[in-house]
């Protein structure tokens, strides 16, 4: 009966242990961004744990929330009233891409702002064609 249940409490830890790795963190969007617009411009991004900064100008955003829907692991923040949402389309955290969200509740609906990559200079039509399905289309 011991060996059943340490059995069964080391499994338990593994899963949460990997569940956790698993997950994204607010850390998770902080650093310098290479970002680039629905129009081809490029820029870079700044983001600290309470604002960021693209080309001087600096803005406060508030973090709302985080989660996976769809395997889509994303975090959400409020920059002026208005919801946006940071979220992870590969297991690579350092591609990513910036959505203006609908509506607060539903994070993953919206019109896509950014194309983001932490290494190289995204190519914003080739990440929304590769990872984006707007309900609008």
């Amino acid at each position: 009966m011991k060996k059943r249940t340490l059995l069964l409490l080391v499994s338990l830890g593994l899963a949460l242990i990997f569940l956790a790795g698993c997950g994204v963190k607010k850390a998770d969007i902080q650093g310098k961004w290479y970002i680039q617009d629905a129009s081809g411009t490029d820029m870079t991004m700044t983001i600290t744990e309470k604002s960021f900064k693209m080309d001087g100008e600096s803005l406060d955003y508030k973090y709302t929330g985080k989660g996976t829907e769809n395997g889509t692991r994303y975090i959400s923040i409020t920059v002026k009233g208005e919801h946006y949402t940071i979220f992870f389309p590969e297991k690579d955290k350092n591609l990513a891409l910036m959505l203006q969200a609908d509506k607060k509740d539903e994070p993953l609906k919206g019109n896509l702002v950014f194309a983001m990559n932490k290494s190289e200079k995204p190519d914003f039509d080739k990440y929304a064609k590769k990872y984006w399905k707007s309900d609008k289309d």
